[in-house]
């Protein structure tokens, strides 16, 4: 059974899941098939 679903693997889905998990809750982060990371993945610049 889990506390929390997390829809998207981009750097806000991440960033959820790691003060989720430092809260105590059970999640799940659930992004597309390959890297999560969301576009930001596939640039080369910033």
């Amino acid at each position: 059974m889990l506390d929390l679903a997390i829809i998207g693997g981009g750097p806000a889905g991440l960033t959820a899941g790691l003060y989720a998990t430092r809260g105590g809750l059970k999640d799940v982060v659930m992004f597309e098939m390959g890297m999560p990371g969301g576009q930001i993945t596939g640039s080369s610049e910033i």
